[in-house]
């Protein structure tokens, strides 16, 4: 065979658009991939990067705490046993300027735990629902004594550091 016949016996395409199919596709594929990364990057500059500025919230001040000084108490009874209650309490504040306005105030805060707890019975304060009534209750007097003060609403907890009934 001549190199003639050889080179017509090849299927030449010639038809319209026979080779732009696969240029095509990969214009498509490559359309494609481009707005998927400009939408990531949309997102990550709008979405992500806005809440990683803004949301990170400022941090809280510390809290302040107050201990009081231990207190030895006589506890109410119904005629049975003498019954004795050493404790602890230590206030946890808002801030530092709660703790300075209730150091100034601190007769005044004693002499109110100490009327509560001297209200107490034994029995009832022995239990973990008898533990946190109380609690409650000392929130309350010092709540009350920080009232119309800079530590109005600055009173967070009471918590015992010691407690022993005898």
């Amino acid at each position: 065979m001549s190199k003639a016949a050889t080179l017509q016996s090849k299927p030449t395409s010639t038809a319209p658009g026979a080779g732009k199919t696969g240029t095509r596709l990969l214009l498509a594929v490559l359309a494609v991939l481009l707005v998927v990364a400009a939408a990531g990057a949309g997102y990550w500059w709008w979405g992500l990067r806005g809440k990683a500025a803004g949301a990170a919230p400022a941090p809280a001040a510390a809290p302040a705490y107050l201990p009081l000084d231990p207190l030895v108490v006589n506890l109410s009874d119904d005629g049975s046993a003498a019954h004795l209650l050493r404790i602890a309490i230590t206030l946890k504040l808002a801030g530092p300027d709660a703790k300075e306005a209730l150091t100034a105030r601190m007769p005044e805060i004693r002499d109110r735990v100490l009327n509560t707890l001297a209200s107490q019975h034994a029995d009832r304060i022995v239990s973990a629902e008898g533990k946190a009534a109380l609690r409650e209750a000392l929130l309350a007097q010092v709540a009350a004594v920080a009232k119309g003060s800079r530590a109005d609403g600055q009173v967070g907890e009471v918590l015992f550091t010691e407690f022993v009934v005898q």
